[in-house]
């Protein structure tokens, strides 16, 4: 006799098989049991995750560019411009020392070429140098700034001692009175001792010297900094690529 459920006789499963079956007879299930993320959420979730990786990308690289156009600023801008300041003011101190050389011992008027350009070099041309390199000292470091200040006093020192060289000897005329050379001359050997010409031109070079320095200093851990900036902006860049393959993988 056949039943109504389907089965003949002792061909019925047992209770515990009829479970595990599925809900149907015969109809198998894959992957019962198994939780899976539906693919809209995947893919929300995946380009979710890019958004915030390109965030954080364009934040830490715009971040790094600004950094280092203000270091590329401060090589193009203050430290490349002093270098040439300081080296321009040095070639004017040594043309000025030649000059002041030959007022103090060849018997001339004050309107010859070299008398000339000294008054110029003292009048305009020395003092358009400090101003410049006072606005470049304003990024300089405080070591830099205090030996400014020393060259500065330095400088003031030697101008004090044209000036007073020039009114000993103003004219061809004040050469023929013998004494008046001979003060003059004895007044800057005897300043020498406190800080006269010689010490004066001493002072000077040693200070150049130290700011050309610590310039060319600053200038090259600049431009170290610039390179390790680059580095990083690659960095990020392989981080970015490997971030999107990752949520690729993700996604799919």
């Amino acid at each position: 006799m056949i039943r109504k459920s389907g089965f003949i006789g002792n061909e019925r499963p047992p209770l515990g098989e009829r479970q595990n079956a599925g809900t149907r007879p015969g109809v198998k299930i894959r992957g019962a049991g198994r939780w899976r993320v539906p693919i809209g959420w995947r893919m929300s979730l995946g380009f979710g995750l890019f958004g915030v990786v390109v965030s954080v990308q364009f934040y830490l690289t715009r971040d790094t560019l600004l950094e280092n156009g203000r270091l590329s600023a401060q090589v193009d801008e203050v430290l490349t411009p002093s270098l040439d300041a300081l080296h321009d003011l040095e070639l004017t101190i040594a043309e000025s020392e030649t000059h002041i050389m030959q007022w103090l011992y060849v018997q001339a008027n004050a309107d010859t070429p070299k008398r000339r350009r000294l008054l110029a070099i003292q009048d305009s041309i020395i003092p358009a140098q400090r101003a410049q390199l006072d606005g470049f000292s304003q990024a300089w470091t405080p070591d830099m700034q205090a030996e400014w200040e020393e060259l500065k006093y330095q400088l003031d020192h030697m101008l004090m001692l044209y000036g007073m060289i020039q009114r000993y000897l103003p004219d061809f005329e004040s050469y023929n009175d013998p004494a008046l050379p001979m003060t003059a001359r004895g007044e800057v050997l005897r300043q020498r001792g406190d800080g006269g010409l010689e010490s004066v031109y001493q002072a000077i070079d040693a200070s150049i010297v130290y700011l050309n320095a610590a310039n060319r200093e600053m200038t090259s851990a600049s431009m170290a900094r610039m390179d390790q900036l680059s580095r990083r902006l690659r960095l990020y860049a392989g981080n970015v690529a490997i971030g999107v393959l990752a949520l690729g993988a993700l996604i799919a």
